[in-house]
């Protein structure tokens, strides 16, 4: 995401630069302060090798709906 705005920065004119680059210095301390929090960080990732080794040691059943316990 940093390198896109910061391409874009770069094709803008200076009064959009400017609001880009203080865009930019949020985002670089909200991703420092979110690296900082590994929870955080497994949870807004994509970790499909972890979604495949949790799926391996569960199983899961479906019951119908209907049936009373």
């Amino acid at each position: 995401m940093i390198s896109i705005w910061t391409e874009k920065q770069e094709n803008a004119l200076l009064t959009e630069s400017d609001i880009i680059q203080e865009g930019l210095n949020k985002l670089i301390v909200y991703r420092y302060r979110a690296n900082l929090v590994p929870a955080y960080v497994i949870a807004m990732s994509k970790p499909i090798y972890l979604i495949d080794w949790f799926m391996q040691l569960i199983n899961f059943e479906v019951l119908n709906p209907s049936l009373k316990l």
